[in-house]
């Protein structure tokens, strides 16, 4: 055995604790820089903070209630022996990684291997199987269990099932466990990841520093004085673009009219509908957001 048990995640602030002193398999993808819903600079944020956020987001707490019905699905589906995971796992060689797993599983030729439940409405992102940001979050399960292989199970949009097996990428773990140690470094030397501009930057920086402590400005270097320029022009930018997009908008609006919608001969469509701000306002029409939908495949 490569791993020992910490807890269970069913004792969520022993859990959120322990993950927040390491790097868990799901933020290994943040690490690498292929998550695309989080910067590893918003994940620095996370780790030098000195508190613990145990809100779930909405969509995460409906997919851990789903994890049993997908995991039954999967044990259907490939007749192998399927067990509930839960439990904490920390590698020994590598300490620094921690992995819950949804699920482990049997296979008489494969042997033991771990199973990665997804669920998600994101389908256009799986066309070519498990997306990189899945892979880069099992291949950490696999460094830190020890196991060769591993499953994802997922459903789409709640009606549509796949899975994939996926063998252990030696390769790939070496370079999970450099980065890792690279950006672990950074949280214990205070020296924070490149920043590159997401909201969720804005947030964290909001929440590292929340208040001013110092009185007297920093002393800038000379550097700032390029980005003081850069930023003016950017802004004058801003408004041109902004001004020749609401002029488009305004010509797309013109053209569907009454309609709900207008086609492009693309096959893309725009549509026409009142915001939930709006169907309370007078003047309701004014609001009507333009929306781009690409035809399906």
């Amino acid at each position: 055995m490569s791993y020992e048990v910490i807890c269970s995640s069913d004792n969520r602030e022993e859990w959120l604790k322990a993950r927040k002193e390491v790097i868990g398999a799901s933020e290994a993808p943040v690490v690498l820089g292929v998550y695309p819903w989080k910067t590893p600079f918003e994940l620095y944020a996370e780790k030098v903070s000195q508190s613990i956020d145990e809100r779930q987001a909405e969509a995460a707490y409906w997919g851990t209630q789903m994890e049993p019905l997908i995991l039954s699905r999967f044990a259907k589906e490939t007749g192998r022996k399927v067990e509930r995971g839960g439990m904490l796992l920390r590698s020994i060689d590598n300490p620094l990684m921690l992995a819950t797993l949804d699920g482990t599983q049997e296979d008489s030729a494969l042997g033991a291997g771990a199973v990665e439940i997804k669920a998600t409405s994101l389908e256009d992102r799986w066309e070519d199987g498990p997306p990189p940001y899945v892979v880069a979050q099992v291949q950490h399960q696999l460094a830190v269990t020890g196991y060769s292989w591993a499953s994802v199970a997922v459903l789409f949009s709640g009606r549509t099932f796949a899975h994939w097996d996926l063998e252990r990428d030696d390769a790939m773990i070496s370079e999970l466990i450099e980065r890792e140690q690279e950006f672990w470094w950074r949280v214990l030397t205070n020296t924070p990841p490149e920043l590159q501009g997401s909201a969720g930057e804005k947030q964290a920086l909001a929440k590292l520093f929340p208040e001013d402590i110092i009185a007297d400005p920093v002393a800038l270097t000379a550097d700032f004085d390029g980005l003081d320029a850069q930023r003016l022009s950017l802004l004058d930018q801003k408004k041109d673009i902004e001004s020749k997009l609401e002029e488009i908008d305004n010509q797309f609006k013109m053209a569907i009219g009454e309609h709900a919608a207008g086609k492009l001969p693309s096959g893309v469509l725009y549509t026409l509908k009142i915001t939930e701000r709006a169907a309370y306002s007078v003047a309701a029409a004014s609001y009507r957001q333009l929306r781009r939908t690409k035809p399906k495949k």
